[in-house]
């Protein structure tokens, strides 16, 4: 396999990397197909491969082969631009969750340097990732041995990618046919989606793929329909971006409502709460859902794909608990409030945003 990356993107990794640790650009060199980082050494052409199957128990589905690509997180990129792809932060509304993000915390630094690695060979030329989407495609297809292939883009990062147009040179012909069942039933059901970019998601019209963001307006254009109907989403809480919050719970209205219940496009959003809280929501699921009618909880340690809560037809508001842990890369020993919920402020969100669809179910219902 040959060697993906150029001076170009090695020279934005040291850049960045030293930024990001204060460290002397001295401290690294390439050599070949080597990246030296003090006395470790990075096989450049090892790392050739971008998409990987997590090891957390989350990304296992029997049914489902879920793929993840790891880019640097909360990297400042401003400077960076070609023709496709321009990134101003690879997480730009990164905000508590930063002191403690899985891609960096639990990864370390060298994991760190393979996820900027990652980041200039994408830069450099995006039909890279796309080549391996296929040839995973091919390959899983082949054995049958999994009803869907799923793929997180944003495992660690924040990138919009419905906005990073392909160029015609980029796109070819797909040799393989692929039938996928679940996005027939929603294109069955569902108001025709207008969105006509040409993207990674177009390129792959009957593939899946999902994403976490704390992006507010890209999730209301995901919840409005103006979005790629095989591209999926959940709005991430983040304490520091409280005001984004309520303005999206303020943006749910009679015609949102109308939307989601014709694209089958559901309200899904996930906290970080206290590993207790969970456990004692979850215990009083059904007594919770029965009192909040448009609320559906979901265990989000379970299953990390959140496309197929998309199941459940009768509850327009997804709450995803998710614990404050190792698993969301929040160390077990730290007791910051910040970065979780405690129970009432857990409650307070689930009161609110059933008030919100309760409101905005009624504004939708004809006026006599």
């Amino acid at each position: 396999m040959s060697n993906k990356y150029t001076i170009n993107s090695q020279n934005i990794i040291l850049k960045k990397y030293c930024e990001k640790f204060s460290k002397s650009e001295e401290e690294l060199k390439i050599e070949g197909n080597l990246l030296k980082l003090g006395n470790v050494d990075i096989d450049l052409i090892s790392v050739n491969k971008l998409l990987s199957v997590p090891s957390n128990e989350r990304f296992k589905n029997g049914s489902t082969k879920i793929f993840v690509l790891n880019l640097a997180p909360d990297t400042n990129l401003k400077e960076v631009e070609n023709n496709n792809f321009k990134i101003s932060n690879t997480c730009v509304k990164a905000g508590y969750c930063r002191d403690v993000c899985v891609g960096v915390s639990v990864s370390g630094h060298q994991q760190y340097i393979k996820q900027l690695i990652r980041l200039g060979c994408i830069f450099n030329d995006l039909s890279n990732l796309f080549q391996e989407i296929e040839d995973k495609i091919k390959y899983y297809k082949s054995e049958k041995r999994f009803q869907n292939i799923v793929f997180r883009l944003n495992n660690f990062s924040d990138l919009l990618w419905e906005e990073i147009e392909i160029d015609d040179y980029q796109r070819k012909e797909i040799e393989y046919k692929y039938q996928n069942v679940f996005l027939k039933k929603l294109s069955n059901k569902s108001k025709q989606n207008h969105y006509s970019k040409k993207n990674i998601f177009s390129y792959f019209p009957e593939i899946l793929f999902y994403d976490y963001t704390k992006i507010p307006e890209r999730f209301k254009n995901y919840l409005k329909g103006d979005f790629p109907r095989n591209y999926f989403l959940t709005y991430s809480y983040d304490k520091k971006n409280t005001k984004d919050y309520q303005n999206l719970i303020k943006s749910i209205n009679g015609n949102m409502v109308k939307i989601l219940k014709k694209n089958l496009q559901k309200f899904s959003i996930a906290f970080i709460v206290d590993k207790k809280v969970k456990i004692s929501l979850l215990k009083h699921k059904c007594k919770i859902e029965n009192k909040y009618e448009y609320i559906e909880l979901i265990d989000g340690d379970l299953d990390d794909c959140r496309i197929f809560d998309l199941k459940n037809q009768d509850r327009l508001a997804k709450i995803v608990l998710l614990e404050y842990n190792a698993k969301t890369g929040i160390k077990k020993d730290s007791e910051d409030e910040k970065y979780y919920l405690d129970y009432n402020e857990i409650k307070e969100k689930i009161e609110e945003i059933n008030e919100q669809f309760n409101k905005a179910f009624n504004d939708s219902l004809p006026k006599h």
